[in-house]
């Protein structure tokens, strides 16, 4: 219906358009910060889980896996100090925060 309205004269198309665009990257904003809030928790999480198993730290085969496990976690810990930091017109302009927080979940 608002596209119809907007239609019909030329300079509601246009605020339209600006109104529209805004809504568009604000979503894309809130659903960057889901998947933030997301890397975050699965951060906790493997490092939680891999802090609690005594046992498994005590196998020395499986140092590597704790070594790249932290390294991976202060990664994804610098990312999201980073990303906390950026103003939010700075979050709107760095299109691939998304993409990295994709490559962080790997």
């Amino acid at each position: 219906m608002i596209d119809m309205l907007a239609e019909s004269h030329p300079s509601a198309k246009l605020a339209w358009s600006f109104v529209s665009m805004g809504v568009d990257i604000l979503k894309k904003q809130e659903d960057t910060n889901e998947q933030v809030a997301e890397l975050y928790g699965i951060m906790i999480s493997a490092y939680e889980a891999a802090s609690e198993s005594k046992a498994l730290r005590a196998i020395k085969r499986l140092a590597f896996v704790y070594d790249a496990l932290f390294k991976q976690t202060i990664s994804c810990a610098r990312f999201i100090e980073g990303y906390a930091k950026q103003s939010i017109l700075g979050r709107v302009i760095s299109a691939n925060l998304s993409k990295k927080v994709k490559t962080l979940r790997e």
